[in-house]
């Protein structure tokens, strides 16, 4: 079942600006030492540090030690807000394989060889596109009148843009009319694919307030 959304207006007001959708991700910078990841400790260092910064994870394991295999399974729980939904990483040295499950950082392998460093940066990887399941938002375009936003709308002028490129949402209040009040609840559906989560756009002169539902 496909929820519609909607920008749903608080407080009465005329916008004019742009704004852009808050973070979904807390940024986050953890460090893990590689003595976590490898079997039996024979000495070495380094480790495995994990970054979210606007949205956007890094993971690199960069470290030295051996010759010893790896761990498999759940290794560390990533402490993010919200839980980053499973991932496939990708290789990170001979058969190990990294990836993302129930909040963890996981490893797998078959022939679980010995190992003396590995060093590998999975870099770039967009949370939101993770967090629509994988998906990634289609380039869209919306051109709405500033009348629906408005009660007994007369004489005046403008338009509501909304658009979304490369995972951006933009929207802009631009118009003018004569003194009277905003309707509030439900106003118009963003026709957006996928579907925009839930988000408190922000706070926009004075008292007024914006957000998709």
């Amino acid at each position: 079942m496909i929820r519609t959304k909607y920008i749903i207006m608080l407080f009465c007001c005329l916008i004019a600006g742009q704004v852009k959708a808050q973070n979904i991700f807390q940024n986050l910078d953890e460090y893990f030492s590689y003595t976590k990841f490898i079997k039996t400790y024979g000495g070495g260092g380094g480790g495995v540090s994990i970054k979210i910064q606007n949205d956007i994870l890094s993971v690199n394991f960069s470290a030295g030690f051996g010759p010893v295999s790896l761990k498999t399974g759940k290794i560390v729980k990533i402490n993010s807000q919200p839980m980053i939904p499973d991932h496939e990483l990708g290789l990170i040295k001979e058969d190990y394989y990294a990836y993302i499950e129930d909040g963890y950082l996981c490893i797998r392998s078959q022939s679980k060889p010995n190992l003396t460093s590995f060093n590998k940066l999975f870099a770039n990887i967009n949370l939101k596109n993770l967090d629509k399941g994988g998906e990634i938002y289609f380039n869209h375009y919306q051109n709405e009148s500033w009348t629906p936003f408005v009660q007994n709308a007369t004489g005046g002028g403008g338009n509501v843009y909304i658009e979304i490129k490369n995972d951006n949402l933009l929207l802009d209040f631009n118009a003018s009319f004569s003194s009277s009040r905003l309707k509030t609840g439900p106003i118009i559906q963003i026709t957006s694919t996928p579907t925009i989560p839930d988000v408190v756009i922000g706070t926009l002169l004075n008292d007024y307030t914006i957000y998709i539902e």
